[in-house]
């Protein structure tokens, strides 16, 4: 009596390439979604390059349109040094006061008026998931680059920016 399995010999081979094929498209299909991820990281983080990219080259174009215009001294850099509790949100903070005193990159050394550098900062509440920090402006040093030391606290104040 002839029993009919799956290594049978009239279709043994029809059974193996269909199980290779199958074994090939499941994998063609794992392989398609893990590499998504991937490309969809890689795009995120060119876009992210692509924008910091685009506020560097404003600030050379700034830069570059103020000393054709004059050659007086200008601010070129900004340097914060920050002193921060949450050491987890500082790169959120760095950001914000660099955004708040951006401006100053460009301008005459002679018009910057570290009075209201300190004012800009000093006393700002920010907001951080639901969570209220406070700066407190140490120093402010203005030249070529403007340097400011910035202590950010955690407060109970109830007013934010």
């Amino acid at each position: 009596m002839k029993s009919a399995g799956f290594f049978s010999p009239p279709f043994y081979w029809q059974r193996i390439a269909a199980a290779l094929l199958a074994g090939f498209l499941i994998g063609a299909a794992g392989t398609g979604f893990f590499s998504g991820r991937k490309v969809e990281k890689a795009e995120q983080e060119k876009e992210r390059l692509l924008e910091e990219l685009k506020k560097e080259q404003l600030q050379v174009e700034r830069l570059t349109k103020s000393l054709q215009e004059k050659r007086t001294r200008v601010v070129t850099r900004l340097t914060i040094d920050l002193e921060v509790g949450e050491p987890f949100h500082e790169g959120f903070f760095r950001g914000v006061i660099t955004e708040l005193l951006g401006e100053l990159v460009g301008m005459e050394v002679s018009r910057v008026d570290p009075r209201l550098v300190y004012k800009i900062l000093d006393g700002r509440v920010l907001e951080v998931k639901n969570e209220l920090y406070e700066c407190s402006v140490r120093w402010v040093l203005i030249s070529e680059t403007v340097e400011v030391g910035v202590a950010v606290n955690h407060t109970a104040d109830t007013r934010s920016e």
